[in-house]
């Protein structure tokens, strides 16, 4: 496999001070193993059942963006633009699998948990739905990105690492440029946590502080002293809780479908809206209190 054959030679090179070098000194060992853990891990076995691989992949592509992001000023233009669209490209379409994933394995508990004919009938419904979009979009991944699509744009991130300009900027005019640009995000979307119902706010808002996080474990790694340890901890509990609260919302939409109440008890669908619903009030308070004692720290500490 060409990929796999030119990744090994970068791979497993030591480098020390990544942060002070310059082109492929820098962008080629940042890159590298973020590739291979894109492309190569999903090339080897694409995702049929396997919710885990396909959550996998979906957060290697996250980490890959960000190290892409960092390693922007770096690269050359047309190139990185090449690039950071192939990726994109293949995050858009892992993310609607993994959703069905995540709002199957709700429905599959609350199913297990009740004795309800009325509820379990809708559960019922909503399994069968999310199983047929669970299909759909993993059909969807075969047909876009068979493993040679995948091979081949594992060899375009790669290329353009490969031939980034030695001329350019330090890799940590870039770390700091992605960190401090990612920390403006957060704060632009933090308001959304004072109003109970802005679902789209607080979901830019987990999206956002996804992104800084892994900014952040990236910078450890190539710039040892950038992010104090005690940050990582904040932002996957502020992201944890504003994920279980995005969880809730996203059955609550299917279930105000009619496909969804279609055939099923109304008396079902009000009961299980009505537990979902409480769940979700309780977690908008969690998320809430998370926010409230970790973001203030979190941003200042980043942004000096």
């Amino acid at each position: 496999m060409p990929l796999a054959e030119r990744l090994r030679a970068y791979l497993d090179t030591p480098v020390e001070a990544l942060w002070t070098l310059r082109g492929p000194e820098a962008a080629v060992p940042l890159l590298a193993p973020r590739i291979r853990d894109v492309y190569l891990e999903a090339s080897a076995r694409w995702p049929d059942d396997d919710v885990e691989r396909v959550h996998d992949v979906r957060v290697a592509t996250r980490r890959l963006r960000a190290a892409l992001a960092a390693v922007a000023p770096l690269l050359r233009r047309g190139a990185e633009q090449r690039a950071r669209a192939r990726v994109q490209a293949l995050g858009r379409t892992l993310g609607p699998r993994r959703a069905a994933d995540v709002s199957q394995a709700w429905v599959s508990a609350a199913r297990a948990a009740t004795e309800d004919a009325d509820e379990q009938a809708v559960l019922d419904r909503l399994f069968g739905l999310l199983a047929l979009r669970r299909q759909r979009t993993t059909e969807r991944l075969h047909a876009y990105f068979p493993v040679q699509v995948l091979i081949e744009d594992g060899l375009v991130v790669l290329e353009a690492a490969v031939h980034s300009s030695p001329d350019g900027p330090r890799l940590d005019v870039g770390i700091d440029a992605e960190l401090r640009g990612r920390v403006r995000e957060v704060t632009r979307h933090l308001p959304s946590m004072g109003t109970p119902h802005d679902d789209e706010g607080h979901h830019e808002l987990r999206i956002a502080l996804k992104r800084l996080r892994y900014t952040c474990e990236l910078a450890q790694q190539a710039w040892p002293g950038r992010v104090p340890d005690g940050v990582l901890p904040g932002l996957k509990a502020m992201q944890g809780a504003l994920g279980q609260l995005h969880d809730r919302v996203d059955v609550i939409v299917l279930l105000d479908t009619p496909r969804a109440r279609r055939s099923v008890p109304p008396r079902g669908v009000a009961s299980i809206l009505a537990r979902i619903r409480a769940e979700r009030a309780e977690w908008l308070a969690r998320a809430q209190a998370v926010v409230e004692a970790e973001a203030e720290g979190v941003l200042r500490t980043l942004a000096m």
